[in-house]
């Protein structure tokens, strides 16, 4: 889920009008699907070296 879609959406829940450049999101991390579960981007794959 992207937080600017969240965003957008809660705004529009508060009736609020959303401007994207005035929240800086800072992502801590990024995650996908692996076999069904959730897995950090950094633990995907393998160690290359």
């Amino acid at each position: 889920m992207k937080p600017e879609m969240v965003l957008e959406a809660f705004y529009g829940f508060l009736g609020e009008a959303y401007n994207p450049h005035a929240i800086q999101i800072h992502r801590k991390d990024v995650y996908a699907q692996e076999q069904g579960a959730l897995v950090s981007l950094g633990e995907m794959g393998e160690d290359i070296g």
